[in-house]
């Protein structure tokens, strides 16, 4: 995800991409590791990120996110929340 860092890309947008993308994922057997430099984002936003993907790694431990959200779900959380 180092592409995140060069453009500064608008957060809605990059929280959208990563729900979305977990239906490319799905359908595919390859292991996708989403990496970010948390100093470079804000506590919320990396929540937000976090609640898009069913597992996380947090330093070496992989486990299943108790806080996934399905992509769909997730999204339509945000839209109301916007409104």
């Amino acid at each position: 995800m180092d592409w995140v860092h060069e453009a500064e890309p608008d957060p809605e947008q990059l929280i959208e991409f990563e729900a979305r993308v977990n239906h490319i994922w799905n359908s595919h057997p390859d292991v996708v590791i989403c990496v970010y430099d948390a100093r470079r984002m804000s506590g919320a936003m990396m929540i937000d990120i976090m609640r898009t993907h069913p597992m996380v790694l947090i330093g070496t431990a992989l486990q299943q996110n108790p806080f996934y959200t399905p992509p769909e779900q997730f999204l339509a959380e945000r839209r109301i929340a916007a409104a």
